[in-house]
């Protein structure tokens, strides 16, 4: 985890600073650990896994919708659940701040109206350049 709070506790002013370093903020679903083991790899150190989540909205930037995080970004005391929420702060795909969503709920309506999401069939959505007068229907996909 990059010392980027380091000494500070995660309040107002520490989500202030995040957001405006931040190029995407992202609420993303945790789906499990990669861990690959190279053939032939004698190198004697043992290798972090790397994390998948599925990044569903956000503000500023979107991504990709998986994300692989190295494991060397992942706090330890970050509680990993499979399908559990985080909050993201993330500079292009390297992550500044990862957080339970439940521990930032008030957080998440400080940032406003999403500026993207992705539908339960992985088309990206960007509210911002709908055109006008073109709504989403209940199921997600945009009306046409």
């Amino acid at each position: 985890m990059p010392p980027i709070l380091e000494g500070h506790e995660y309040d107002d002013t520490a989500r202030e600073y995040l957001a405006r370093l931040a190029s995407t903020v992202a609420v993303g679903r945790y789906r499990g650990k990669l861990e690959l083991q190279m053939q032939g790899d004698d190198t004697g150190t043992s290798k972090l896994p790397d994390y998948l989540f599925e990044l569903r909205e956000g503000w500023k930037t979107p991504l990709r919708s998986r994300l692989v995080v190295p494991g060397y970004w992942v706090s330890c005391d970050l509680p990993l659940q499979r399908g559990a929420a985080y909050l993201f702060y993330l500079d292009g795909e390297t992550p500044l701040f990862i957080i339970p969503a439940e521990w930032a709920l008030d957080d998440l309506d400080t940032f406003g109206d999403l500026d993207w999401f992705y539908t339960a069939s992985g088309q990206l959505i960007r509210p911002d350049i709908l055109p006008q007068g073109e709504e989403e229907n209940p199921s997600g996909e945009p009306r046409q």
